[in-house]
C-alpha cells in the first residue's frame, strides 16, 4: 500500500476516534447528573484549598462549566468569615485535557466577584495565609492553566490593614481581561478607587522571573486623588491634588519605576492647574527622583525641565529649567517657601549643580503686598556664575517712593548675600501705609546683611534725616546692629530685633537720644506745642509689633534727664495756680536747671515712676499714669519752694503758707485726674 494511502486511513481512523469520544463525551455531559459533578467539584475544592467551600448551582455543556453563588470561607467551618465569592463563575474548558487530568481553561468569566482581605494583630492576611497553606499542601492531582480571566464589577476590600498599608485602606472595584502566558497581559481594564479617589485605566504586561518582575504598559488617570499617597511619607507636604492624563512606556521593576507622562493636576487649596508633558524615573534603591525633557505649565506660566533630580526627603541633587516664563502668583502654589504676597514675573534659564547656581534671570513688576504696595515697580536683570553675582542700582518703590537697592553673591557658598537699600526722599502716611501681616513666618535659609541709607524721612508729622542703618538677616530675625538718624536736632541712635513670627513682626529697640530739643519734638502736638522746652537726653528700651496698632503693643521704659528746661501755661500749673492764686503768676512760666524722668510704657499708657522738675528754689515732683489723649488716672503731684521763691510776697500771704513749711522748703501735695490740659482737675490734697 502507498504510504499517501497510509496517511489517508490513519487520518479517517483518528477522525473516527476522535468523533467517537466527542459523542461520548457529550452524551456523559448530557445524562450525567448535575448534583454528583456539583459534589464532586465542592470535595475537590475544599480537599484543595483547606476551606469551606459552597457552590450555589453548577450548569455545564460541550466545552463549558457553569457556577452560580460561589463562596470561599476563611476556614473550614461555614460560620467563619467569608474571604471571597462570585455570583457566577463562567468556565470555557477543554473537554480532552480533563482525560488528561488537566484543566485546560481558555477563559474564566467572572461577574461580581468579591474578595475581603483582613490582617490579623500580626499583620498576616487571610489572602497570604491561603497561598502558604497550599504551598504545603502541593498538587491536587489536577493540573490546571488558564488562558484568560474576565472580571466584570469585582470588588476587593482591604481591611484594618497593618501601618505600612494604611493608606490603601477601601474598596476597590475592577473590570478588565487579563491573558495568561509567558507574559500576564492586562486589558480593557478599569479600577475604581476607595473613597472617590478617582479610577485608573491599566493596559499593562507582567514578566515574571524568579524572584523579580518587570511591568510595561500604560496608565490613564482620571480624576485620581494624590494627598492620600502622601501619608506613606514623613511630613509630606506636595500640594499636588487631582490628577488627569495618561501615562506611557511605563517601566515597573523592583529597583525604579520610568514612564513618559502627560498630565494635569489641580492644586490643594488652590484654582491653579498645573501641567506636564515629560519624562520621570523614580529610583527605588537610590531613592530619587529625576525628571527630564518635560514641558511645564502652570496658568499662563511656563518652563522647560532638563533635568530635575531629587531625593524622597525632597533634598535637590541637580536641576536644569530653561524658558522660562513665569508668574510668582502662579508658581507660589509649588513653592511653599516664597512668601505669600511677594508678586512679578520671572523670566530666564537657570540650573544647579553640586550647590552651584548659574543662570540669567530678568525680574520684572516685582514687589510686596499688591494692596498695600510697600514694595512694588522693581525690576532687573540678573546673571549668575558659580552663585556669585553683582548688581547695583537696582530701581523699586517704596509705599510708592523711589528707591535704589544694589545686590551681590561673593562667596561661592552663597550662604550670605550683600543688599543695600538708598532712597533721597520717603514719605509715608501714618494711615495709608500700613505694615503688612504675614500670613506665615518668613523663614530665610541664608544670611543677608547690608546697609540702609536714607537722607529724608517723612512719617506723618515726623520728621528724620540722614538715616543710617546696619542689618543682618537670618531665618526668622532682622537684627540691627546699629542705627542713626537726627531727629529734632539732635541724634537718635540704637541697635535691635526683628522677629517675623506668626502675625505682625515684633521689634525690640534699645535706643539712645542724645540732643534732641524737645519743643521741636512736639511741635506736631497741639495740645504740648509750645508748653515744654528743653534739650533732651536719654536712653530707652522697648518692644512693639509692626503693624496699624504699634502705640498700642509698646512695652518697656525711657528714661531721660531735660537741661534748661521750661514748663508754660501748660495745665498743671494752671490748676496750682487756681488753688494757689498768690503764686499764680509765679507758677505760668516756670524754668528749671534739669527734669529728670523714668516712665514705664504700657500700650497707650504711660506709668510715671518718677517725673522731677528741679531748680535752685521750686521742685515740681510727679508719678502716676496718664494715656495717650493726655487723661490722667491719677497723677499725683508735689509742688516744693524755698523762702527765696516767694520772697517777694507779701508777709501776710507768706505766713499763711507757713503750714506747709518742712524745713528748708514748703511741700503741697496735689492729685490730678481727667483731661491734662484742664485746669480745673487739680485738686489739692487735705
Amino acid at each position: 500500500m502507498k504510504p499517501a494511502k497510509i496517511l489517508k486511513v490513519f487520518i479517517f481512523i483518528s477522525i473516527a476516534i476522535s468523533l467517537v469520544l466527542t459523542i461520548a463525551v457529550s452524551l456523559f455531559i448530557a445524562f450525567y447528573p448535575a448534583e454528583k459533578i456539583l459534589k464532586l467539584v465542592t470535595e475537590q475544592a475544599e480537599r484543595s484549598l483547606g476551606r469551606k467551600v459552597t457552590v450555589g448551582g453548577i450548569s455545564y455543556g460541550f466545552g463549558g462549566i457553569a457556577l452560580d453563588n460561589v463562596v470561599l470561607y476563611e476556614n473550614e467551618r461555614e460560620v467563619s468569615s467569608i474571604l471571597a465569592s462570585v455570583d457566577r463563575a463562567d468556565l470555557t474548558v477543554s473537554l480532552l485535557s480533563l482525560l488528561k487530568m488537566e484543566l485546560n481553561f481558555d477563559s474564566i468569566s467572572l461577574k461580581n466577584a468579591r474578595c475581603n482581605i483582613v490582617f490579623n494583630k500580626n499583620g498576616e492576611s487571610n489572602i497570604g495565609a491561603l497561598i502558604s497553606d497550599l504551598s504545603k499542601k502541593g498538587g491536587s492531582g489536577v493540573s490546571a492553566k488558564i488562558r484568560k480571566i474576565k472580571l466584570s464589577n469585582a470588588v476587593l476590600t482591604l481591611s484594618n490593614p497593618p501601618p505600612y498599608l494604611v493608606p490603601l485602606a477601601g474598596t476597590y472595584t475592577f473590570q478588565g481581561t487579563i491573558y495568561i502566558d509567558a507574559t500576564i497581559m492586562i486589558r480593557d481594564c478599569s479600577v475604581i478607587l476607595p473613597q472617590a479617589r478617582g479610577t485608573l485605566y491599566p493596559e499593562l504586561a507582567i514578566k515574571t522571573s524568579g524572584n523579580d518582575f518587570e511591568i510595561t504598559g500604560a496608565v490613564k488617570l482620571e480624576n485620581a486623588a494624590l494627598p492620600w499617597v502622601y501619608r506613606w511619607g514623613t511630613n509630606v507636604t506636595l500640594p499636588y491634588n487631582i490628577v488627569n492624563g495618561t501615562v506611557t512606556n511605563l517601566i515597573i521593576t523592583k529597583n525604579f519605576v520610568k514612564g513618559e507622562a502627560k498630565a494635569t493636576s489641580t492644586l490643594i487649596n488652590s484654582a491653579t492647574l498645573v501641567k506636564a508633558d515629560g519624562f520621570c524615573h523614580v529610583d527605588i534603591a537610590g531613592r530619587t527622583v529625576f525628571i527630564g525633557r518635560t514641558q511645564g505649565g502652570i496658568d499662563a506660566s511656563s518652563f522647560y525641565i532638563d533635568n530635575l533630580h531629587f531625593t524622597f526627603e525632597g533634598k535637590l541633587i541637580r536641576f536644569s529649567i530653561r524658558n522660562i516664563n513665569a508668574s510668582i502668583g502662579n508658581v507660589k502654589p509649588l513653592l511653599q517657601f516664597i512668601p505669600a504676597k511677594l508678586f512679578g514675573t520671572v523670566e530666564g534659564n537657570l540650573e544647579c549643580s553640586n550647590g552651584m547656581y548659574n543662570g540669567t534671570l530678568s525680574i520684572s513688576n516685582c514687589g510686596y503686598d499688591a494692596d498695600l504696595k510697600i514694595i512694588s515697580d522693581l525690576r532687573t536683570d540678573l546673571s549668575i556664575a558659580n552663585n556669585l553675582f553683582k548688581k547695583t542700582d537696582i530701581p523699586f518703590k517704596l509705599y510708592g517712593n523711589p528707591c535704589t537697592l544694589s545686590i551681590a553673591s561673593t562667596e561661592s557658598s552663597m550662604s550670605r548675600l550683600f543688599i543695600n537699600l538708598n532712597a533721597d526722599r520717603i514719605e509715608l502716611d501714618s494711615i495709608k501705609d500700613r505694615f503688612s501681616q504675614s500670613d506665615e513666618p518668613i523663614d530665610i535659609p541664608l544670611e543677608i546683611v547690608g546697609n540702609i541709607s536714607v537722607n529724608q524721612l517723612r512719617f506723618g508729622p515726623h520728621r528724620l534725616s540722614a538715616i543710617q542703618i546696619l542689618y543682618q538677616i537670618s531665618g526668622t530675625s532682622l537684627v540691627i546692629k546699629g542705627f542713626q538718624f537726627f531727629f529734632a536736632d539732635g541724634k537718635i541712635s540704637g541697635n535691635g530685633v526683628i522677629r517675623n513670627e506668626q502675625g505682625p513682626p515684633k521689634a525690640s529697640l534699645s535706643l539712645a537720644i542724645n540732643n534732641c530739643v524737645v519743643q521741636n519734638a512736639i511741635a506736631f502736638n497741639e495740645k504740648w506745642r509750645n508748653r515744654f522746652f528743653g534739650v533732651i537726653n536719654g536712653n530707652s528700651k522697648i518692644d512693639f509689633g509692626l503693624n496699624s496698632g504699634i502705640l498700642q503693643t509698646a512695652r518697656g521704659n525711657v528714661e531721660f534727664t531735660i537741661d534748661r528746661g521750661k514748663l508754660v501755661d501748660t495745665g498743671i500749673q494752671n490748676g496750682l495756680g487756681l488753688l494757689l492764686a498768690e503764686l499764680k503768676y509765679k507758677l505760668r512760666d516756670m524754668e528749671f536747671n534739669k527734669i529728670y524722668g523714668n516712665i514705664d510704657i504700657r500700650g497707650t499708657t504711660y506709668i510715671l515712676n518718677s517725673f522731677i522738675f528741679n531748680s535752685d528754689v521750686v521742685r515740681l515732683k510727679i508719678t502716676g499714669a496718664f494715656d495717650q489723649n493726655l487723661t490722667a488716672n491719677p497723677l499725683n503731684i508735689g509742688l516744693e519752694f524755698t523762702k527765696e521763691f516767694i520772697q517777694d510776697l507779701p508777709g501776710a500771704i507768706r505766713l499763711g503758707l507757713n503750714k506747709y513749711q518742712r524745713g528748708e522748703w514748703y511741700v503741697i501735695p496735689f492729685i490730678m485726674s481727667g483731661d491734662m490740659t484742664n485746669s480745673k482737675n487739680v485738686k489739692r490734697v487735705n
